[in-house]
């Protein structure tokens, strides 16, 4: 049974508010902001309530969003951006294969030139996809003839593009994770997203920004969870007093605000960075207990 719904109605709602248009150019139907805007985005009140439910489904559209945003071709941007931008388009970055995780590069997914030279024939299986399930844009990543790694992007109506069940996974269950499957799929020479036999590099460049972004979105599991001590702290009595008076306590709690205080600064690169004097950083330690209240 599929459940993830859900996923695709709040980058619905996402949209609404521009959140998914951050770093989309403005003719596009974007914001135009730099990454570190979409980073404070991510730390926001509302990216730390998707951090905790589809973090996973909206990095996953961010990653072709800003990747689109970043490549040459305008015919392809003008075809793609807005409706990415609108979540009208949900898209999924496909890379791990059975056989290739970690070792990306070890892909067999292949990809043929063919003889009229106006489309690249792919077959293979990509795994563990996040938005498998409902993404209608897909980056595909693919080895060529010559063994280079090139990179695809593809849509979901094309004959041949298949998904496989949904995974049964112990959390992130507000977004799809499925198999993907390729039979004969005949992608136009237009949608080579790059330099033939380059693609590893825009791959790995969308995995860093992958990991700033969940970074960002994590941050909002972690003043929950900090919110979520303190209230339980205080509520908890044991000796005839809150848990909250006692020392070992007030210093697991100090421990957690302290941590989840120098992370979010680390987060925002050079001078985006925040710089809080001391009181408004134990200010805004308190302030994370009160968003539960």
């Amino acid at each position: 049974m599929r459940i993830t719904r859900p996923a695709v109605e709040i980058l619905k709602n996402s949209a609404k508010l521009g959140l998914t248009a951050v770093v989309v150019p403005r003719k596009f139907g974007g914001m135009e902001m730099d990454l570190t805007s979409l980073m404070g985005g991510g730390r926001g009140p509302v990216g730390r309530r998707i951090g905790r439910s589809v973090a996973g489904a909206h990095t996953e559209s961010e990653h072709c969003r800003y990747c689109c945003s970043a490549r040459r071709r305008a015919e392809r941007k003008k075809k793609y951006l807005p409706k990415l931008a609108s979540a009208e388009m949900v898209a999924a970055y496909c890379l791990s294969e059975p056989q290739a995780g970690s070792d990306a590069l070890a892909a067999r997914t292949r990809a043929d030139l063919s003889p009229d030279g106006k489309f690249y024939i792919l077959n293979g299986q990509k795994m563990w996809i996040t938005n498998g399930g409902y993404a209608g844009l897909l980056y595909r990543v693919c080895q060529g003839s010559r063994r280079e790694i090139t990179a695809f992007l593809l849509e979901r109506a094309w004959p041949g593009v298949s998904t496989g069940a949904e995974e049964k996974k112990m959390g992130l269950k507000g977004s799809s994770t499925t198999a993907v499957y390729l039979d004969n799929v005949k992608v136009p020479v237009e949608n080579v997203l790059g330099e033939i036999g380059r693609g590893h590099i825009i791959a790995f460049n969308i995995l860093n920004m992958g990991r700033l972004l969940l970074g960002a979105f994590a941050h909002g599991g972690c003043r929950d969870a900090l919110a979520v001590s303190i209230r339980y702290a205080k509520d908890r009595v044991a000796f005839g007093k809150p848990i909250a008076e006692f020392g070992m306590i007030q210093h697991k709690l100090a421990e957690m605000a302290i941590r989840t205080y120098v992370s979010e600064e680390h987060d925002i690169p050079g001078g985006g960075r925040h710089r809080r004097t001391s009181r408004q950083f134990f200010v805004g330690c308190a302030g994370c207990g009160q968003d539960h209240a």
